[in-house]
């Protein structure tokens, strides 16, 4: 009796382990286990670097208080702010059309999501720490109606198709679908649909497609480029000028006869009045040599921190 109860408790225990084995921090699900879809920022196509918080549009969310994600501290130097998005699915499940939410869209909203369409928004979501991304809609003639000026349309469908090889997701792909006009009152119903296909390719190389050299490519602002490099070489110019005639000035005064300096003496403003003052030893040298070395090398410190959680190193 007695090893038949140790025998049960193992078997708990053990089912209790692979339970909580299962999940994104172990990249290992199985079948029916809920896989967290995770949305992150959004901004304008053009300007990678000018981005927000999802929730900033006001569409669905996951709850009142919807779920955050701890990251670390290369995420937060990167503006990531990943948040449950409410997007229910499990491993190896299909679904199709699922509904997610449903808004109307509110007087205050129509500028707000019509600025998104216009500006090209594109947000990012995370699944299993893959990255993907959407656009919010599309500027574009409403369908059926040839000749008529165009209007913003929101996308309302998501359409995530998920590569699994055994227990592990190895790619996911997302594209959006299902336009509807941004109007005063319009009803949107936000939907999703999942489809997961089996794959050979290994978990270990599920991140080479995001190493592609083209896959992050953006447009580049020549112009805007060229033209802080011209306001830099002219602004630089402008102050060597300054600085030149204000040294020609004084070398021409102190090319002067003894004589003459002496007599000008009370009315000079030349730098050599002050090189005794800026040149001198100041107080507490050793303290002062030893903070000014301790911040240097604190300042280093800092600058290769960064510089290695930007690469996502940490």
């Amino acid at each position: 009796m007695a090893s038949v109860n140790a025998s049960s408790y193992r078997v708990v225990a053990l089912t209790l382990l692979a339970i909580a084995a299962a999940n994104e921090r172990t990249h290992k699900y199985n079948k029916g286990d809920e896989v967290t879809v995770w949305v992150n920022k959004i901004g304008p196509f053009h300007n990678p670097q000018e981005t927000y918080p999802y929730q900033s549009l006001g569409l669905c969310k996951a709850g009142e208080e919807p779920k955050h994600k701890s990251e670390g501290f290369g995420a937060l130097l990167n503006g990531d702010m990943l948040v449950d998005s409410g997007i229910s699915m499990g491993f190896r499940d299909d679904v199709n059309n699922r509904v997610l939410c449903s808004m109307t869209v509110g007087e205050d909203q129509v500028s707000t999501l019509t600025d998104a369409v216009e500006e090209h928004y594109w947000y990012q979501m995370y699944v299993d720490d893959l990255p993907v991304w959407g656009m919010v809609g599309e500027v574009m003639v409403p369908q059926g109606k040839e000749g008529a000026e165009e209007q913003a349309f929101i996308y309302t469908h998501r359409d995530f198709s998920i590569s699994f090889n055994g227990k592990r997701i190895i790619e996911v792909n997302l594209k959006s679908g299902t336009p509807v006009p941004i109007l005063k009152g319009q009803k949107l119903d936000f939907t999703f649909s999942v489809k997961w296909t089996s794959t050979s390719q290994k978990f270990s190389a599920r991140f080479d497609r995001y190493l592609d050299s083209g896959f992050f490519e953006h447009k580049i602002h020549w112009f805007s480029v060229f033209n802080s490099v011209m306001m830099v070489v002219f602004l630089c110019g402008l102050v060597s000028l300054i600085l030149m005639r204000v040294l020609r000035s004084d070398y021409s005064r102190y090319r002067e006869d003894d004589d003459m300096e002496m007599e000008h003496m009370g009315d000079e403003t030349g730098w050599k009045l002050i090189h005794g003052d800026v040149f001198s030893q100041p107080k507490l040298l050793e303290l002062y040599a030893s903070i000014i070395a301790t911040g240097y090398q604190l300042f280093v410190l800092t600058f290769w921190g960064i510089l290695i959680s930007v690469v996502g190193s940490l």
